[in-house]
């Protein structure tokens, strides 16, 4: 899945430039990741060739190929087509949406986008909420005193939010339900909470 590459590869970038403790560890580490920043489109293909090389294939690989090819026009289209069906049914019901499954059952496949998706399902009401509990888990979140457990929630919503902006289902990404499931947890006070103070 592509959106885990890249959510991956997002997170091991963040954990680095944070273990880096000092500002010339940081520095030390910065340098190569601004590098391999700059030459990801090579870094990436040569990647793909060299897994090819090893008979080892997948839909991603194919789809990065043509993303970075003279063709990727064809799959960033189909993502904003999804976007553009899922901004039609915004209009028409913006409000209280669709419900669930609904998006689903007319263009048989999922928006692509996590605040699409939410709007989409839940109306303007549901995305508003979500917003909402995503600021208040936030600050939750930076109020948070256990180092563990604040290192995990943080790569949990960066792989959860990198990953449902232009691949997946909500319903489908464990790491959505973990970083809400723990935020929930510890706010009403079932154990973490009392860490925090």
């Amino acid at each position: 899945n592509k959106g885990t590459i890249i959510s991956a590869i997002v997170l091991l970038i963040v954990c680095l430039l944070y273990y880096g403790k000092t500002g010339v560890r940081r520095i030390g580490l910065l340098i190569p990741m601004s590098v391999i920043i700059m030459e990801w489109k090579t870094i990436l293909l040569k990647i793909i060739s060299m897994a090819e090389s090893l008979n080892i294939q997948s839909y991603a690989m194919e789809t990065f190929k043509i993303m970075l090819g003279k063709n990727a026009d064809y799959v960033y289209s189909q993502r904003t087509d999804l976007w553009k069906y899922a901004w039609e049914m915004i209009k028409n019901s913006p409000f209280v949406g669709y419900g669930v499954g609904e998006f689903e059952n007319i263009y048989k496949i999922y928006p692509h986008n996590l605040f699409l998706e939410i709007t989409v399902t839940f109306g303007m009401f549901g995305l508003f909420l979500l917003l909402i509990i995503t600021v208040n888990s936030i600050k939750e979140w930076y109020l948070c005193e256990n180092y563990e457990l604040k290192l995990f929630q943080a790569g949990c919503f960066i792989i959860m939010i990198l990953r449902l902006q232009f691949s997946d289902t909500f319903w489908a990404v464990a790491f959505f339900w973990i970083y809400y499931g723990i935020y929930f947890y510890s706010r009403y006070d079932m154990g973490w909470g009392k860490d925090r103070y």
